[in-house]
């Protein structure tokens, strides 16, 4: 006995509604949806920046008070400002918040913590605040000041 031939498949397309949605042009382009987030970030701004002269209030407070196990404390707060400074774009802070975590690591790397070098940073980041997105001919002259103090964090005494 012979086997009947084996009927073809079929496939068949089946629209849904989000295939259609899909298909159809979307209401902005990219450039209108970069101009809203970046519309949006300027509105957090000022915020931003509160949050980023309380990080360096408390910066000042730890060098102060130079407690005993609070150089992680140190990282952790000037990590943060390197995140808050790089989504507003603010580099000659972002630049001098970046070299007190590099600071920082070396320092507690080589075990050998020296809190002039962090109160050099956030004496330098308070002044920045004053005008964080300015590369002007001071920063820029206090930012290689920084770089010096960061080469040399972390040499023995």
């Amino acid at each position: 006995m012979t086997a009947a031939p084996a009927r073809p498949t079929r496939i068949r397309k089946v629209a849904t509604s989000l295939q259609y949605k899909m298909s159809r042009p979307g209401g902005a382009t990219a450039a209108e949806l970069l101009a809203r987030a970046q519309a949006n970030l300027d509105q957090q701004r000022d915020h931003a920046l509160g949050l980023l002269a309380g990080d360096v209030n408390r910066l000042a407070a730890l060098c102060e008070a130079r407690a005993p196990g609070s150089e992680a404390q140190v990282y952790s707060l000037c990590s943060a400002l390197v995140d808050v400074a790089g989504l507003l774009s603010i580099d000659p802070f972002y630049e001098a918040a970046y070299s007190l975590c590099e600071t920082a690591s070396r320092m507690e790397a080589a075990g050998t913590w020296r809190w002039p070098a962090v109160e050099v940073h956030v004496r330098a980041l308070s002044l920045i605040l004053l005008e964080p997105a300015v590369r002007s001919p001071a920063a820029a002259r206090l930012l290689d000041g920084l770089k010096a103090v960061r080469d040399h964090a972390g040499r023995a005494s």
